[in-house]
C-alpha cells in the first residue's frame, strides 16, 4: 500500500464506495468501470469480507486492511487469550494491531511499535475507528525503540516476523526482531515478557532457548494449533506447560510432572467411546497426562486416540461413540464397510489414500471410521 492509496482510503468518497459494494464479488468490483479507484475498492472489500470471521471488530469498524498485514495478523480469538494486565504494555510488533487492540483492553496504556511508516499510519487510523484511545503508535524498529526506551513496562509483547523471501521461519533467533538477542535489554525494561512463536515451534525447545523459568502455551482455535506463546519474568518461578483450546478449555501442569502419570494396568476398560484430544494438548505433549486425569480413560501415547467407558464431562477435544471395533484386515473389512466413508486417522502407519486403496473405498459419505494403533495392534473403529 502506498501513501496515496492510504490517503484515498480515508476520503469520504472511497469509504462510501466500499460500503456500497461490501457484499459484492471483489473480482466484479475490480472490473466495474463505473467505480472510481475500482482496484483499490475491490482489494479493501476482499479483505474486509475475509475479516468477518477472523477480525470481526475490524470488519464492523470498516478498518483499512493492507494485504500483507492481514495475512500475518493474529485472529481476534487467539489475540484475546493473552491474559496479562497492568499499567503499561509495549507491543514491539504492531503490524495490523490486532494484539495491541486486545492488550489495550487489559492495560491502561499500550505503546505499539511499527517499523513501516505506512503500516504505522494505518494502525493509527484503525485504532481511532476502533475506539482504542489508549494506544500510542511509534514508528521505529524494535531494536531502536528498546535501546532508547526509559522506564519500566509491565509487559513487553512481540510477535516477530517469520517470513523471509517466501520462506517460513520457525526458530525465534531467525525472526525479526530477534527477541533472543534482545532478551538482556528486554529484562531491564519490563517486568514480564511474552513472545508469540510459530505453531510449528517445538514446545520443549522453548525451555532450552528462553530458560527454565518460563511458561509455554500451545494455543488452538477450532482444532488447529495457531501459536506457541512463551511468557517469562515476574511470578514465573518454575517451568510450566499449558494447552489452551480457545472456547473449550485449558490444561496446565508443571513441566517436571509431564509424562509421570501412569495408567492403572490392573484394570481393563470396555472401549465404548473414542476420544480425540485437542491439538493443543498434543502440541504441548501433555495429551497423555490430561487423559489420565479421568477415570475410565485409556490412552497409548501423546499422538494416539484415547478410549473410554463413557464420554468424560468437559473433555478438551472430541468424543465419538463407538459402534464396533475391528482388527485392521482390509480383505475382511471390505465386507463390513461402505463404498464411501469418512476417515479419521491418528497414530496409523498408512495414509488416507493408502487406506482407500486397500479397502476399495472413496472418501465422503456419512459412514465414519477411525483408524489407529492401540495396545500394539492396528484397528478400524466404526463410529456412530
Amino acid at each position: 500500500m502506498t501513501h496515496s492509496e492510504l490517503e484515498l482510503l480515508q476520503t469520504d468518497e472511497v469509504r462510501t464506495l466500499i460500503e456500497q459494494n461490501i457484499e459484492r464479488d471483489p473480482n466484479k468490483i475490480a472490473l466495474d468501470k463505473r467505480i472510481p479507484h475500482a482496484g483499490l475498492v475491490a482489494t479493501q472489500v476482499k479483505y474486509l469480507q475475509r475479516a468477518r470471521r477472523k477480525l470481526p471488530d475490524y470488519y464492523e469498524a470498516r478498518a483499512i486492511i493492507p494485504a500483507i498485514a492481514y495475512e500475518q495478523s493474529s485472529s481476534l480469538q487467539s489475540a484475546s487469550t493473552k491474559l496479562e494486565s497492568g499499567a503499561l504494555c509495549i507491543d514491539l510488533t504492531c503490524g495490523l494491531g490486532v494484539d495491541s487492540l486486545a492488550l489495550s483492553k487489559q492495560f491502561e496504556r499500550v505503546i505499539s511499535v511499527e517499523i513501516d511508516p505506512i503500516r504505522a499510519e494505518v494502525a493509527r487510523v484503525n485504532f481511532a475507528r476502533l475506539g482504542a484511545t489508549n494506544i500510542e503508535v511509534v514508528c521505529a524498529s524494535a531494536e531502536e525503540f528498546v535501546a532508547s526506551f526509559e522506564g519500566k513496562a509491565d509487559l513487553v509483547y512481540a510477535d516477530p516476523d517469520r517470513r523471509e523471501q517466501g520462506k517460513r521461519l520457525v526458530h525465534p533467533e531467525e525472526c525479526s526482531p530477534n527477541v533472543v538477542a534482545l532478551l538482556p535489554r528486554l529484562r531491564e525494561i519490563a517486568k514480564r515478557l511474552m513472545f508469540k512463536n510459530s505453531p510449528l515451534f517445538d514446545t520443549e525447545e522453548a525451555f532450552h532457548i528462553f530458560g527454565e523459568e518460563c511458561r509455554v502455551e500451545a494455543v488452538s482455535v477450532a482444532g488447529e494449533c495457531k501459536e506457541v506463546v512463551v511468557t517469562l519474568g515476574e511470578g514465573i518461578a518454575e517451568p510450566e506447560i499449558v494447552a489452551r483450546a480457545v472456547g473449550i478449555g485449558d490444561f496446565a501442569l508443571r513441566r517436571a510432572t509431564r509424562g509421570t502419570a501412569s495408567p492403572d494396568s490392573s484394570r481393563s476398560i470396555e472401549w465404548r467411546w473414542l476420544l480425540v484430544p485437542d491439538v493443543a494438548l498434543r502440541k504441548a505433549r501433555i495429551a497423555t497426562d490430561y487423559c489420565r486425569t479421568f477415570e475410565g480413560v485409556e490412552i497409548f501415547g501423546n499422538e494416539s486416540y484415547a478410549f473410554a467407558e463413557s464420554a468424560p464431562e468437559g473433555f478438551i477435544g472430541k468424543c465419538w461413540e463407538i459402534d464396533s471395533i475391528h482388527p485392521y484386515k482390509p480383505k475382511e473389512l471390505q465386507k463390513k464397510i461402505g463404498k464411501k466413508i469418512e476417515i479419521l486417522r491418528q497414530n496409523f502407519p498408512y495414509s488416507t489414500a493408502e487406506i482407500c486403496r486397500s479397502l476399495k473405498v472413496k472418501e465422503g459419505g456419512s459412514e465414519r471410521w477411525a483408524m489407529t494403533t492401540a495396545a500394539g495392534s492396528e484397528w478400524a473403529i466404526k463410529l456412530k
